[in-house]
């Protein structure tokens, strides 16, 4: 599911206390963690349709599976 062209919904908490860090610690701009935001949102719904639940409950082999899902 591509967010930018559905109506925007909100991050998950660990999603938005990322982004949160990266607004303080790095003072990225709002572009960026809009950029950011949407692809970790995009990750958690493969990982939904994956059998897990949220981001907590990727294991180490989800992410090389999501990269090669966007290739």
């Amino acid at each position: 599911m591509n967010r930018s062209a559905t109506k925007e919904i909100p991050h998950s908490p660990e999603i938005a206390e990322y982004l949160d860090v990266l607004i303080i610690e790095r003072g990225l701009s709002k572009n960026t963690l809009d950029a950011y935001g949407r692809d970790l949102d995009d990750f958690v719904v493969f990982l939904q349709t994956n059998g897990r639940q949220d981001v907590c409950d990727a294991l180490p082999d989800d992410l090389p599976a999501y990269v090669r899902h966007l290739g």
